[in-house]
């Protein structure tokens, strides 16, 4: 195997450690050569550029999956805070209906105590000492 040809394959790993997607003229670069230095068309570059194209498609393939993993990872955040803002907003809510009841009580309470209050008047206006009321 011809110098050249060992130089791409080494800069091909480097490429691929890196964590760098591996072109043909990424790998030619990276191993000190020109741009375009590897060609398809030519017979003893067949088996680099096979080895550059299984390698791309492996990047692309881990590339998919580490979205997958950060999406999925990113929906099981997004869920868990959902179900903190549906604890808090049952939590709110069933509060909120409390203090309802609450008010409802002392409106009742209220309309009571100014009926009584009706009935002590009348009965002072009746007996003529609304003046004591007041006291």
């Amino acid at each position: 195997m011809a110098s050249a040809i060992i130089e791409f394959l080494e800069a091909l790993d480097r490429l691929v450690d890196r964590g760098v997607k591996p072109t043909l003229d990424a790998v030619a670069i990276e191993a000190g050569r020109k741009k375009g230095s590897i060609r398809r068309g030519l017979d003893r570059h067949k088996e680099l550029v096979i080895a550059i194209s299984k390698a791309a498609e492996q990047f692309e393939k881990e590339v998919e999956q580490s979205k997958e993993f950060k999406l999925t990872a990113r929906v099981e955040k997004l869920k868990k805070e959902r179900d903190q803002y549906l604890e808090q907003y049952n939590s709110l809510l069933s509060e909120h209906i409390g203090l309802i009841y609450q008010l409802e009580d002392l409106r009742i309470e209220n309309l009571e105590l100014r009926e009584k209050l009706g009935e002590q008047i009348a009965r002072k206006k009746a007996a003529g000492t609304l003046v004591s009321i007041l006291k």
